[in-house]
């Protein structure tokens, strides 16, 4: 399966290119062809999964502006199954997954799974966890 992962925050901080970079080498574990993207761009439409990991802009559950106007350049997006990731820090990181979902839906994004990450080691269960294939 081809999948892409993408990190995009207002912050980028090293913990969410750390926790995006193990859900890279996992699902490459896994036998898929796996790429990270920092920034959204049309190649995203030729993806069967899509991976996106943000995290709040400061302590509160805002997502910032990165991420909405990342995704609107990310092509026809319409559709594709994907997981939404969270980087767990601020006060409210439920809220902000909240935040995530819901414009990944406005942009046509099929969520199948969403997950609140700590650090890079909860990632590999959560690779194992996401269905991948249509049931």
């Amino acid at each position: 399966m081809h999948i892409a992962v993408m990190a995009i925050s207002d912050r980028n901080s090293t913990k969410l290119r750390s926790v995006a970079g193990a859900f890279v080498s996992g699902f490459k574990a896994m036998g898929h062809d796996t790429e990270i993207f920092f920034n959204a761009d049309a190649r995203l439409s030729l993806f069967d999964f899509v991976v996106i990991c943000s995290e709040p802009k400061g302590i509160g559950s805002d997502i910032g502006f990165a991420l909405p106007r990342q995704l609107s350049q990310g092509g026809s997006l319409a559709g594709k199954r994907a997981m939404a990731v969270v980087a767990r820090s601020g006060l409210m990181p439920n809220k902000a997954l909240q935040k995530l979902m819901a414009l990944m839906e406005k942009e046509g994004l099929f969520i199948v799974q969403s997950q609140l990450i700590g650090s890079a080691s909860q990632v590999l269960a959560a690779v194992h966890a996401v269905p991948l294939e249509r049931p």
